[in-house]
């Protein structure tokens, strides 16, 4: 293809290239080996005084694929990351959201007996408003219908 829009590149020639910017240096950590990707990632998330949440929502995908072994607390650590930048990833929240859910539904359990199908369809579709009313509204609560008239359907 022969067009003045389409430019061909090559993950080669980002191998060393560095200091591009923090969206092209992210081919690098792309293109680099799996012994060279921790190294890699330290020095794009050092390298920016404000990185912003995309760049490390990014920088933790690519992880998550080139390290599949590794948890989130072995990737915050070995990037240094602190907890202000790592709760501002959406890789972050995502988990946050999903533990928060499983402990509600533990407690809503051990309050109120086994869920009904409907209650545990509606907890995994809530979203982290919902999941704080209905932890808010929990204790309260006299059962588990008066809970759920109290928190947003």
């Amino acid at each position: 293809m022969d067009l003045p829009q389409l430019h061909r590149i090559y993950l080669e020639d980002y191998k060393i290239r560095k200091g591009i910017s923090p969206t092209l240096d992210l081919l690098s950590l792309i293109s680099c080996t799996k012994q060279k990707t921790m190294t890699v990632a330290r020095d794009l998330v050092n390298s920016y005084d404000d990185i912003d949440a995309e760049i490390l929502d990014f920088i933790e995908t690519i992880l998550v694929y080139k390290l599949p072994t590794l948890s989130r607390e072995e990737i915050k650590e070995m990037l240094g990351l602190d907890d202000v930048k790592l709760k501002n990833t959406r890789f972050y929240q995502e988990i946050a959201e999903e533990e928060g859910k499983n402990i509600l539904k533990r407690l809503l359990t051990l309050r109120f007996g086994e869920l009904p199908e409907q209650v545990k369809q509606r907890l995994e579709t809530a979203n982290t408003e919902q999941v704080e009313q209905w932890t808010d509204a929990l204790f309260d609560a006299l059962s588990l219908d008066d809970l759920l008239k109290k928190t947003i359907h």
